[in-house]
């Protein structure tokens, strides 16, 4: 079936080489909503919201042009988008943000739009990795939204690991109107030229579980199979949630002033907090565990709940 002309909506300040439709993202409901990167090579991109009310075939209208605060030429920002809820995220995998001398750095970063009127969409943060180097296409085509647009994870399929395997992901979870990076996932099992991180997605969360993460490495190797390629199942997602459920053991360790003695028992309260606060999800081989950073009314205190040992 082709496709009708009256289902080809295009920006309303169409421009030569923009490349609008390069990234598409929609979600369905009572309006049907949009988002459209156009990232026009030497110049500077954006995304387009557009909105469908009523039955298919009614009129795409445009609500919004989303840019970076920061764009500049080349960032390729609208590369990637994703969309759910009320928020909205654009990559831009040639932003300089690393090594910002070098117009060539393509370390990459994203941007994060949340929805506060029918037609406006102001941005509301800037996603760049904690450890962004030269080359790393963050956001480059991995990225991904729950269903709430709390929570996305972002790909960057040309990060250099230590151990050499390339490529790698990063999740970050939004509390007010800020994100914090909680987990940098890497694969067990990389190796050079896997692009670990190329495609991302969130699954909906089983119950009271976090979401589960999916990271494609599209040139993986399957033994002697050549670039066969693999999807990785992050299930430590669910370890925010399910470890305050299962009962895990805590541990207090001391930042400047000696903290009280702070309880196992955690409230719904302590657990979204430390959501929105985890510095690292990990996995010894005997338990699995979350270290994170909890505030109490006599200073910082590093607590680690788990049902093995701490990372060293």
């Amino acid at each position: 079936q082709q496709a009708s002309s009256r289902e080809k909506p295009r920006a309303s300040d169409a421009s030569a080489n923009a490349q609008f439709g390069l990234s598409v993202d929609l979600e369905v409901g009572a309006v049907a909503r949009a988002l459209v990167g156009a990232p026009k090579p030497g110049g500077i991109g954006a995304a387009y919201v557009l909105e469908r009310s009523g039955a298919p075939g009614n009129p795409w209208t445009e609500q919004a042009k989303l840019v970076a605060s920061d764009g500049a030429t080349n960032d390729f920002f609208g590369r990637t988008v994703a969309l759910s809820f009320l928020t909205a995220i654009v990559s831009a995998p040639s932003d300089d943000d690393a090594c910002p001398a070098d117009p060539n750095c393509n370390s990459g970063s994203a941007y994060v739009f949340a929805r506060t009127g029918p037609t406006t969409w102001p941005q509301e943060a800037k996603l760049t990795s904690s450890d962004a180097a030269n080359g790393d296409r963050f956001g480059l085509s991995g990225l991904g939204l729950d269903a709430d647009g709390d929570e996305a994870v972002i790909g960057a399929p040309l990060f250099d690991n230590p151990s050499g395997s390339h490529g790698s992901a990063y999740w970050f979870v939004r509390t007010g109107t800020v994100w914090d990076q909680i987990s940098k996932v890497l694969p067990n099992d990389g190796d050079t030229t896997d692009f670990f991180g190329q495609a991302v997605s969130m699954a909906p969360p089983l119950g009271n579980a976090g979401p589960q993460i999916l990271i494609g490495a599209p040139l993986d190797d399957d033994g002697p199979v050549a670039d066969a390629g693999a999807l990785y199942v992050m299930e430590s997602a669910t370890l925010v949630s399910l470890l305050f459920e299962s009962g895990g053991v805590v541990v207090n360790e001391s930042r400047g002033t000696p903290p009280t003695a702070v309880s196992s028992q955690f409230s719904q309260n302590d657990r979204d907090f430390l959501r929105g606060h985890v510095q690292q999800i990990f996995d010894d081989g005997l338990g699995a565990g979350i270290v994170g950073v909890l505030e109490g009314t006599t200073g910082c205190v590093n607590i680690v709940i788990s049902a093995g040992t701490s990372p060293t």
